[in-house]
């Protein structure tokens, strides 16, 4: 039979001093001289009225918690690949114009930069050229058409009008849908208009991750210039072992956090289930959706991410974290006892415990406590340590 009886602990009696620096009413924290009533084997410590206050010790009871089975996972946060964009020019030429900065956010239609080269003007001239051509070409494809119908003209001149019209037609409409893709209106072009250089704008909305051109380079037409993002849609994706995956569903809850910038705990939900075990690790690649939290911050894409994917929730009894002390790879809690002439008596009692939750921990053991049994949940570290 074991009854401890703390008198004058150093680890309390600097505890309490120091939480109460600059308070005159400060003192020692002094136990009872006797020892109480044989209780079992159990370790008890008494506490008086005053140690109990100074010291801002809280009793509370178990509570009814929802705690949750999970599968524990990494991962990345990730944008679409649809959201991936390399802007290229459709037409080589020498970076004339540029003023960007990779992280900036453009707008769809937003000039990015423009490129000078002669042959944007040989270009132009080559459409307007097919153009006037084509007008005589058509008139005279119709003139022989007609001929030919009335057997005046023969038909090898009607064969060679309609071709000469086709090729020209044909060309023109290639240089036009060329001109479109450089940005230059066909329609709107005139010989007194033509240009040496073209713009070349923001296909998506976007932020700049990459910027491969400078000014005055030359940009050849294969040649990813800028490479845009829209992180408007952003996922989780994430690694789960081949052993865990049948557990994980479409609809369950991840939690997760990026462990290298914040300790702050986002949600998210199974989207999808990859169908192929990769790496040498076996994992299977599960696509997470994000939930809207207006408050979360600004993820970047590429982001480290731990994953909680909860497979199963479950009602069970619990404490909060505080109220359980590890001593020897053992847990320990301090139920109250009663109290008898100012003197707060606690028994320490060893418990069995099970998962954490948001500051809870269940407690498998919790049919040892009676109904209503109070614990000491604020304070009892240092009781207990300070044995």
């Amino acid at each position: 039979m074991k009854n401890i009886i703390i008198h004058i602990t150093t680890l309390l009696t600097i505890s309490i001093l120091l939480m109460n620096c600059g308070n005159k009413a400060s003192e020692p924290i002094e136990i009872g001289d006797n020892a109480p009533a044989e209780m079992g084997d159990s370790d008890f410590i008494e506490i008086t009225d005053k140690q109990f206050e100074l010291a801002k010790m809280k009793l509370g009871q178990l509570v009814d918690y929802n705690f949750a089975s999970h599968i524990r996972s990494t991962g990345m946060i990730e944008v679409p690949v649809k959201n991936h964009t390399q802007v290229s020019a459709y037409a080589g030429g020498y970076v004339r114009f540029i003023d960007l900065i990779p992280g900036e956010k453009v707008r769809k239609g937003q000039l990015l930069f423009t490129l000078e080269n002669p042959e944007f003007v040989q270009m132009q001239q080559d459409y307007l050229e097919a153009k006037a051509q084509l007008a005589y070409l058509q008139s005279d494809y119709e003139r022989q058409k007609t001929l030919a119908g009335e057997n005046i003209a023969s038909q090898k001149k009607f064969l060679k009008a309609e071709s000469d019209y086709q090729v020209t037609l044909a060309q023109m409409e290639g240089l036009k849908k060329r001109l479109s893709m450089m940005g230059i209106s066909a329609e709107k072009l005139v010989p007194e208009k033509l240009s040496s250089s073209i713009s070349i704008y923001a296909p998506v909305t976007g932020h700049i991750t990459s910027i491969n051109a400078m000014k005055g380079m030359f940009l050849n037409p294969t040649d990813v210039a800028i490479e845009l993002v829209n992180t408007d849609h952003m996922h989780l994706e994430l690694n789960v072992f081949e052993k865990d995956i049948l557990k994980v569903k479409e609809g369950q809850k991840i939690r997760f956090r990026i462990p290298d910038a914040s300790t702050e705990v986002f949600n998210a939900e199974v989207h999808l289930i990859g169908k192929e075990v990769v790496g040498e690790n076996r994992v299977v690649r599960v696509h997470g959706h994000l939930e809207e939290n207006k408050n979360a911050p600004d993820f970047v894409p590429g982001m480290f991410v731990e994953a909680d994917i909860i497979t199963d929730e479950y009602a069970s009894k619990g404490l909060p974290e505080q109220a359980i002390v590890e001593v020897d790879n053992q847990s320990f809690v301090l139920v109250s006892k009663g109290k008898k002439e100012g003197i707060n008596q606690f028994e320490k009692i060893k418990v069995i415990t099970g998962p954490r939750e948001k500051g809870f921990v269940q407690i498998l053991n919790s049919d040892d406590f009676s109904a209503g049994q109070t614990v000491l949940v604020e304070g009892a570290f240092h009781l207990i340590q300070g044995e």
